[in-house]
């Protein structure tokens, strides 16, 4: 498990809500969230704080939690 879907859980969000709040595809934070695809600086940080997370916490996003 990875810590962008560790933190994602523990919000009680699915995919989709985070995707929508990042302003990204549900199938991107999938992809993500499996390691299949690298994430930009970018998305990165919409996404750490679409979950909760700092800002500055995005490229450890897909390290294991």
């Amino acid at each position: 498990m990875t810590k962008l879907e560790l933190a994602r859980r523990r919000k009680g969000m699915t995919l989709r809500q985070v995707a929508s709040v990042a302003g990204c595809s549900h199938a991107l934070v999938g992809f993500i969230e499996r390691g299949q695809r690298p994430t930009t600086k970018t998305t990165g940080r919409k996404l750490a704080k679409a979950v909760g997370l700092k800002a500055t916490e995005w490229e450890t996003l897909q390290n294991p939690a």
